[in-house]
């Protein structure tokens, strides 16, 4: 629920920030920050001192919890394959809208288009867990990142305009969020020590790592063509598949 809920406030973003600009001009746009000043108060009031709970010394330094967590190999796959999901979500939703603005979408179009790409991954990570116990947890990774290839290649053939090519991009959303409770909730059951630290590596530290990729990412997208860039990046988590093989065989 906590995920589903960051995904649905991060779904807001872009449909609130291109109504602002659509309406009142791209500089009027800071001021949507105020949404964000009320919402750091409102935790600045609320939120208890770690000093005033009950929380057991860290077992280890930063830097060998690090070691112990990419030396175990099924936790370190797990932290790829947070990376490559981050890649797809982060590849879609940074580069589309400029190719919608080219081929002549409006900004709060885009913007709409882009709130039910996240909502639908929001419903994602709320069902992971229920797809889970029918079908076990390797093939909720299987099928999170096989099927965002065949979703890319109908959305790639209609120029990713149309009910079929929207309807494929909300669905590479929903499928791209699909593993991740059960990915997170994985890498906490196999390193219980380091709960806290695999938190931060599956949940920050794989968007951080893209963030450091999309400079580069979007300039391969104006030398080859937006959409053959994103037609690539489609077969990355179908190739990572292959490793979901070396996961145990548990449940989360």
């Amino acid at each position: 629920i906590f995920i589903a809920t960051g995904t649905f406030g991060f779904a807001l973003g872009p449909a609130i920030s291109s109504q602002i600009t659509e309406r009142f001009g791209l500089e009027k746009l800071p001021f949507a920050c105020i949404i964000g000043i009320i919402a750091a108060f409102i935790l600045l009031k609320n939120t208890p001192k770690l000093s005033n709970l009950n929380i057991e010394k860290p077992k280890a330094s930063i830097t060998e919890a690090i070691k112990k967590i990419f030396s175990n190999k099924p936790v370190f796959i797990l932290v790829i394959a947070s990376i490559v999901k981050s890649f797809v979500v982060s590849s879609f939703s940074v580069i589309l809208p400029f190719y919608w603005k080219n081929i002549g979408f409006k900004v709060s179009s885009i913007g709409t288009v882009l709130l039910i790409f996240m909502l639908a991954g929001a419903c994602g990570i709320l069902l992971s867990p229920v797809i889970e116990k029918k079908i076990g947890i390797k093939n909720v990774f299987y099928l999170s990142l096989l099927s965002v290839l065949p979703l890319g290649i109908i959305f790639y053939f209609s120029n990713g305009k149309g009910i079929i090519g929207l309807t494929s991009f909300v669905l590479i959303g929903f499928v791209s969020f699909l593993a991740v409770p059960v990915n997170m909730a994985l890498a906490q059951k196999l390193m219980p020590d380091f709960k806290s630290m695999i938190s931060g590596f599956i949940g920050g530290f794989s968007w951080g790592i893209i963030g450091l990729i999309l400079p580069v990412l979007s300039l391969l997208a104006e030398k080859t063509g937006m959409m053959n860039i994103l037609l690539a990046m489609t077969f990355i988590p179908a190739i990572f598949a292959y490793f979901i093989k070396y996961l145990p065989d548990e449940t989360v």
